[in-house]
């Protein structure tokens, strides 16, 4: 019957950390963007040039940032002047992106994170494999009795 109460107790504890407000994290490239771009836009924007359109590449952070012919997909800081902003968000099925046809579209979630990504400056990463290793120190918390393995230390900063 312990056992059983001290895993309510730390259910109903990870159950009020994570329901409360959310305040926006740094946004991670490698984390966040790049999963929604090689998902639904490489296809068409990546590095096949046989299935290339309009001459454009999102895998590539020269080809992203680009202007070309007055436009450039992404602009750092800036949602005003980043084209990929106004294609994620029309209404205009001649115009969004992902086009409809493709049935990748983005969900809400998506859309939200790459506008605080291009808000909070649009930081390019290189792929991870070839990203140098960093250690990694186990965070302090504040709920220690909670804390049984260094792993544990870890799921409490991020709820």
């Amino acid at each position: 019957m312990k056992n059983k109460s001290f895993y309510l107790s730390s259910f109903l504890l990870i159950a009020s950390l994570t329901t409360g407000p959310r305040v926006m994290a740094e946004i991670s490239f490698n984390k966040d963007i790049r999963p929604i771009l090689s998902n639904k836009c490489f296809f068409c924007h990546g590095p096949s040039e046989k299935s290339r359109k309009a001459k454009l590449r999102l895998d590539l952070e020269e080809e992203a940032f680009r202007e070309k012919d007055g436009f450039a997909a992404f602009v750092r800081n800036s949602l005003e002047d980043s084209e990929a902003w106004h294609r994620i968000t029309s209404d205009d099925p001649d115009e969004v992106m992902p086009p409809p046809e493709f049935k990748k579209e983005l969900t809400k979630a998506e859309i939200n994170t790459i506008k605080s990504w291009i808000e909070q400056g649009a930081t390019w990463e290189g792929h991870w494999a070839f990203m140098p290793v960093q250690e990694t120190r186990e965070p302090k918390t504040d709920l220690a009795r909670w804390v049984r393995n260094p792993i544990d230390s870890f799921v409490m900063e991020t709820l």
